[in-house]
């Protein structure tokens, strides 16, 4: 397995290009669907999954043109499909309100995603959204915003609550030991 992170957007948000053989899955394509094509297209593999760690509007916004591109599915968690559709919900800034109208499919806790030889893992941790996850491959781990290599994500916005990810990342932090974390913010890191 090969991960390839493309940063995009103004925070800027980590997006994962993750490839096995000539498949690969696009994790999180922040803003700019087309730059994470391209990067695919780049390392000579197909797209098969989109996969969304959450709805928040820079993890979301290059999804649609993505998914129009190279046909493949968006897939999120059940409980953060309603963060798609509305700005308000998915913390569009005001200037540029983002929602994704492709087909999506929702996933929910120990779905797997089949890429090659490889499986990527969901693991539901709610508190930064209500659908936050993270998706567990061999020794790695993307743990979108639940966790970051310094801290975690905040629980302020829509969906977020402070008890649901305290108890998320006592338990996070037991599973990601030995392991390397690709975070949607911020440097990757080994626990």
């Amino acid at each position: 397995m090969r991960v390839e992170c493309i940063k995009d957007g103004d925070m800027p948000t980590n997006g994962y290009i993750v490839i096995s053989g000539d498949e690969c899955a696009v994790i999180d394509p922040a803003l700019d669907g087309e730059k994470f094509f391209n990067a695919a297209k780049a390392c000579g593999c197909n797209i098969k999954y989109i996969l969304l760690t959450h709805g928040h509007y820079d993890h979301i916004g290059g999804a649609d043109k993505l998914s129009d591109i190279c046909g493949a599915d968006v897939y999120i968690h059940e409980l953060d499909r309603e963060l798609l559709c509305d700005p308000q919900k998915n913390a569009s800034p005001d200037y540029s309100p983002t929602v994704c109208y492709s087909m999506v499919k929702t996933y929910k806790d120990g779905d797997v995603f089949r890429l090659g030889c490889e499986e990527l893992t969901v693991r539901h941790t709610p508190g930064h959204t209500k659908g936050s996850s993270c998706f567990f491959c061999g020794d790695v781990v993307f743990t979108g915003d639940t966790l970051f290599a310094d801290g975690y994500g905040r629980t302020d916005l829509y969906g977020g609550d402070h008890r649901a990810i305290y108890k998320s990342l006592m338990a996070l932090l037991r599973e990601v030991k030995g392991k390397r974390i690709y975070p949607g913010h911020g440097e990757e890191r080994d626990f």
